[in-house]
C-alpha cells in the first residue's frame, strides 16, 4: 500500500528564512571559522539571509603560501571539527 505525501512548500520556504534557522547557520559558520583559524588559516565569514534561505560561508586561504589544496584540506577538516 502506498501513501501520498503532499509537501507544503510555503512552510518550508518560511522555515528556511526563520530566525531560528538564521541563528543556527550563524552559529555553525562561526564554529567552522574557529576550527579553521585554529589550524592557522586566515579566514573571513560571509552570512546572508536575503533571497530563498539563510546562508553562511567561511572563506579561507588568505595567508601567504596558501594553495587551493591546503585551503580545501583546512576547510574540510574544519567541517568535521565543527560538528556537534
Amino acid at each position: 500500500m502506498s501513501a501520498r505525501i503532499r509537501i507544503n512548500w510555503n512552510v518550508i520556504h518560511e522555515l528556511l528564512k526563520s530566525e531560528g534557522i538564521k541563528e543556527e547557520v550563524k552559529r555553525h559558520t562561526r564554529r567552522i571559522d574557529a576550527a579553521a583559524s585554529a589550524q592557522g588559516s586566515q579566514t573571513r565569514i560571509d552570512f546572508s539571509a536575503d533571497g530563498e534561505r539563510a546562508r553562511g560561508a567561511v572563506i579561507a586561504g588568505y595567508e601567504d603560501g596558501a594553495t587551493a589544496e591546503s585551503t580545501r584540506r583546512i576547510l574540510l577538516g574544519s567541517l568535521d571539527g565543527a560538528d556537534g
